[in-house]
């Protein structure tokens, strides 16, 4: 794998693990703020493989953002093989405290602590066809679960038809469009209340 980014496996949590069908192991780990140069090195590696037409698709995020994140109390997830990171996503966790879902155009009447965002999700180049996205949403549902956050909402680019038929391949619906106003980026606005 070119470009490889190392994470080692002993300075995460586990959350799951589970086989590729070329039968190597995976886990599913939970990222902290230790990891963060390894996600800024990740994003780097993702945004410098995205073609023209694909800059909309992803948006990195800054040091102050993921230490900002992390200190809100928010999660994220990785996805690790031999040491070697291969997907990433951003769980927000809002509170009262800090509220702010990240989400643009869409408001939920829901109280806040019953709300996860899935921002971020990333999957190495080298890594398509292994069902990261997949793994990575399922992983955000089951901490949403675990954590008691029955409204899980994502927000996809229009043209990213992979990223948004992930979501409605996990039954996470289409409920609205909006409009990035930092790159005018047309967006789906995604939405599924969960069984606790």
């Amino acid at each position: 794998m070119t470009n490889t980014i190392k994470l080692d496996a002993s300075t995460a949590k586990t959350i799951n693990t589970g086989l590729f069908s070329a039968q190597l192991e995976y886990k599913v780990v939970e990222l902290s703020e230790d990891h963060i140069k390894t996600m800024l090195d990740f994003q780097k590696l993702i945004v410098k493989n995205l073609k023209a037409e694909e800059e909309a698709f992803y948006l990195e995020k800054s040091e102050s953002f993921l230490t900002a994140h992390f200190n809100a109390g928010s999660k994220a997830v990785g996805i690790i093989c031999n040491d070697k990171l291969l997907g990433q996503a951003l769980l927000v966790h809002p509170t009262a405290q800090f509220p702010n879902t990240g989400m643009t155009d869409m408001s939920l009447n829901d109280p806040v602590e019953t709300i996860s965002v899935i921002q971020g999700l990333g999957v190495h180049p080298d890594a398509r066809g292994l069902s990261i996205g997949s793994k990575l949403i399922d992983a955000w549902l089951d901490v949403a679960k675990t954590d008691g956050r029955n409204n899980v909402i994502a927000e996809t680019e229009q043209h990213n038809q992979y990223s948004w038929q992930l979501f409605l391949d996990h039954d996470i619906q289409i409920v609205g469009q909006a409009t990035d106003p930092s790159d005018g980026a047309k967006l789906y606005n995604h939405h599924k209340v969960l069984t606790l």
